[in-house]
């Protein structure tokens, strides 16, 4: 199944964002310098924060990151996450259960969402009428947290499981990523959201118009979300969606050997071989 792999962000003051993902989220530094930082697991690199003289905040609402959500190998890391951010009087903005899953929301300290959450087993996952149904509960704190363990940072294992984008409109971007990125579409919440991913899973792509219909897209010196990279395990898929991308006349172009396309609304995503 192609995974996301990671997500750069564009931001002002790296060093204090650095930190939160060193001490709220738990990440390893991997790579630091005064121009760029990659964090994640002991093993693996999950974020990239990217800093420039040119970057500016918007002059107005546009399309951009509603959050990006790392997934937790077990549920006792996230009793362990939960009980972290308690101690520390970190705020967060939600800690719900969404029948497929159960998660935790906060936000960096320059508004780029994020989402903590452990996947329940796929035969637990809610369905009506042969489709997955994911719904919004308040979380069973109590019961999460008779799991919590010394908080040790992020655990082997976990990677980003999805990502959720402020978009202009739901029926361009549905088309987008079923016909140009070949995922399949799961669910709609009465066209003001849309989820889709690959092969059943409950989504790797949230879309929403929360933020306004009709939203620009983001400059490219705009601060926060620069880039989406997805993994896939054949050359061959990757062919075929670039194949996708130019037959319905989506951006698509070669960036140092992968394929780098963009949503209507200006998402970058770069496609790499596992």
């Amino acid at each position: 199944m192609p995974k996301i792999k990671q997500i750069a962000l564009r931001v002002k003051q790296l060093d204090n964002v650095t930190q939160f993902y060193k001490n709220v989220l738990g990440m390893t530094l991997h790579v630091s310098s005064d121009k760029e930082v990659t964090l994640g697991t002991k093993d693996r690199i999950l974020l990239k924060l990217i800093t420039d003289p040119s970057y500016t905040d918007p002059k107005e609402p546009v399309a951009g990151l509603y959050h990006v959500a790392y997934l937790l190998p077990e549920r006792k890391y996230l009793a362990s996450f939960l009980n972290h951010i308690i101690d520390e009087r970190i705020p967060v903005e939600g800690a719900s259960d969404h029948g497929v899953s159960e998660a935790i929301y906060l936000r960096d300290p320059e508004g780029n969402g994020i989402e903590v959450y452990v996947d329940r087993p796929k035969s637990m996952w809610p369905m009506k009428n042969g489709q997955i149904e994911m719904y919004t509960n308040a979380m069973d704190i109590a019961d999460v947290m008779i799991l919590k363990e010394t908080f040790k940072g992020l655990p082997l294992g976990t990677r980003i499981g999805h990502v959720h984008h402020h978009v202009s409109d739901i029926i361009s971007h549905e088309v987008y990523y079923k016909k140009g990125l070949g995922m399949d579409l799961v669910l709609q919440y009465g066209g003001s959201a849309s989820f889709l991913s690959y092969d059943g899973y409950h989504h790797h792509v949230g879309i929403n118009v929360w933020k306004g219909r009709g939203i620009h897209s983001p400059k490219k010196t705009d601060f926060g979300l620069d880039v989406v990279t997805m993994s896939y395990e054949h050359a061959s898929d990757i062919e075929k969606i670039a194949n996708q991308l130019s037959e319905n006349n989506y951006l698509v172009n070669k960036q140092d050997g992968n394929l780098y396309t963009e949503d209507p609304s200006g998402h970058g995503w770069l496609l790499v071989l596992e």
